[in-house]
């Protein structure tokens, strides 16, 4: 009997047991939130989360955030608690009052921002140089930062030793040997031609240079050998940061720039300028002999050359994040410049038939001005996924042209022989908007699309008037004085596969362009007109063979699309021969 007894009191206590303990075992909740860095709104990986028991601090689970940013603690029993974000180089945050029960098992934490640690006293500094250029499977990067040229100079002295490209004693910049090629700011067409544009950017102000030689299907396929990307220098940082530069050299060159940055909470403001005055004079020397019927002749020239350059900008912006995903930003750049080079020439020309020499004096100049404009608004939405994004952008351009040039011929008794004027004046607009969208299928695959249109408008009126010897003084010529013009859109959609396997990358597009285009001239009645649809296929390909070795090929088609002054029918004199 008592044995029975014992028997029932263990099950009795057993069954208590089970039954206290079962609400517990059945019990689910989590927590879920989202960890991102509060500075530029982008999710943090591998950001640790724990959770503490309010009552005595013991750790009770913890887990990471996903590749988003995203993390979602289960908790087995109910409880108040506390949770802490822990993640490298920023501050911890901690959040209380976590109070999980039946009827409440399932919270959220919300979008959790992390601050970046400030260190105010002396710790350790880690530094690591990147390499100077870097290859992609469509691109290469100069990173100007490693270059000793960033600290003084324009973006055309950072490309002076990169290869592909070449620079001529004015600054003339070309692209695997051709001046035909697109520059781009912050993948933003530049207003002014390509040399222009490099030159008239403070090397200090830049963050990268992306060459372009072979354009996937995303770009224009205008400009035979590429496009020139210039990436500027941004400050993620809160609170106020800028960057003065003073420059000066011999011969009168000086110059300076600025950037004045404020970022407050998710508002961002930038104001910038810059001025930059180059001189560069020398000396000219040529000598020449043609030999024609036992008769040679010679042609020698000495003198002074000169070349003046001026230029300056003012460029603001204001970018906002209107959610964690969702980005917008505007800004504007007005601008002037101006170039001149004059030549002054000594000429000596005689036979060897014959003792006389004929003496004279031959003067160039040359001259261009003018200001520009542009304003851009830019959209930029982030889906959850990473790199998944849809992004919008609107540019208007707006340039002043006014070109002059002069030839004269001048005897050795100083009397004025013969002389050449031509005038160029007239406005360029210029607006384009596109809409981009990107898909990462996957860690290896991703799929983009997107739809431009590019419209512009323009005017040249181009006068010649020639130097009349009874009048002494400059007369109009109207068989070479024109007004034209140039009115062109075109509309643009695309489409790019790009993907890796194990060491081979690959990508493929095709892009179509519908093009209208409209040429007219004053007093002609005949219009020139392109009215049609192309097409431009893009392949590039990669094979590392190891690291820091690979090759690369691709294939773009390309179309050269002349500028307006390419197609007028005029003549300018670069000097009396």
């Amino acid at each position: 009997m008592k044995n029975h007894l014992i028997y029932l009191i263990l099950i009795f206590t057993l069954s208590v047991n089970l039954s206290a303990q079962r609400p517990g075992m059945d019990f689910s909740g989590s927590i879920s939130g989202h960890v991102y860095d509060q500075e530029n709104k982008e999710p943090l990986e591998y950001a640790n989360i724990i959770l503490h028991n309010q009552k005595d601090s013991v750790q009770v689970t913890g887990t990471i955030t996903n590749i988003d940013g995203n993390f979602n603690l289960s908790v087995k029993r109910p409880g108040r608690f506390y949770m802490e974000i822990y993640f490298m180089g920023y501050e911890k945050k901690r959040i209380d009052d976590l109070n999980i029960n039946p009827r409440n098992n399932k919270i959220s934490a919300g979008a959790i921002g992390l601050k970046k640690t400030i260190f105010t006293e002396e710790g350790i500094k880690v530094e690591a140089e990147r390499p100077v250029v870097t290859y992609q499977i469509d691109k290469k990067v100069i990173n100007v930062n490693e270059q000793s040229t960033d600290i003084s100079g324009t973006a055309v002295d950072v490309l002076e030793n990169v290869p592909s490209v070449t620079v001529d004693i004015e600054g003339n910049v070309a692209l695997r040997g051709s001046g035909n090629f697109i520059v781009l700011i912050d993948g933003r067409p530049s207003i002014l031609e390509p040399s222009e544009a490099l030159q008239q950017i403070p090397a200090s102000t830049i963050e990268n240079i992306e060459i372009i030689t072979n354009p996937s299907a995303r770009y224009d396929p205008d400009g035979n050998s590429g496009i020139i990307n210039v990436i500027m220098k941004k400050n993620t940082g809160q609170g106020i940061s800028g960057i003065v530069n003073i420059n000066g050299g011999l011969n009168n060159k000086y110059g300076g720039d600025f950037l004045y940055q404020y970022r407050y909470s998710k508002w961002n403001f930038i104001l910038g300028a810059d001025y930059n005055r180059r001189n560069g004079p020398g000396t000219m020397l040529s000598k020449n002999y043609t030999t024609s019927s036992d008769v040679t002749t010679f042609n020698n020239s000495e003198g002074d050359s000169g070349r003046k350059r001026k230029r300056y900008s003012v460029r603001g912006a204001i970018e906002l994040n209107l959610t964690l995903n969702d980005f917008i930003s505007t800004g504007f750049r007005y601008g002037g410049r101006s170039y001149s080079s004059d030549n002054q020439l000594e000429y000596n020309e005689w036979s060897d038939t014959s003792a006389s020499h004929l003496i004279y004096t031959s003067l160039t100049e040359r001259g261009r001005s003018g200001d520009f404009y542009s304003i851009h608004m830019d959209y930029r939405h982030k889906f959850n996924k990473k790199n998944h994004e849809l992004t919008g952008q609107v540019v208007v351009n707006h340039n002043d042209g006014d070109e002059e040039s002069r030839d004269e011929l001048i005897n050795e008794y100083d009397i004025k022989t013969s002389g050449r004027r031509t005038t160029e004046k007239g406005p360029g607009d210029r607006i384009r908007t596109k809409l981009d969208y990107i898909l990462p299928i996957n860690d290896n695959y991703k799929f983009e699309s997107g739809y431009q249109n590019r419209y512009s408008l323009s005017e040249d009126n181009t006068e010649l008037y020639q130097y009349n010897l009874l009048e002494m003084n400059y007369i109009h010529i109207p068989e070479f004085s024109h007004s034209i013009e140039y009115n062109r859109n075109i509309h643009s959609i695309y489409s790019i596969f790009s993907g890796k396997l194990n060491d081979f990358g690959y990508q493929g597009g095709l892009r179509g362009e519908y093009t209208y285009r409209l040429i007219e001239f004053s007093g002609e009645s005949q219009k020139f007109k392109i009215d049609r649809w192309d097409y431009f296929p893009t392949l590039h390909t990669s094979y590392e063979f190891s690291e820091g070795k690979q090759i690369m090929a691709s294939y773009t088609r390309r179309i050269h699309r002349p500028r307006g002054w390419n197609l007028e029918p005029f003549e300018t004199w670069m000097d009396a021969y």
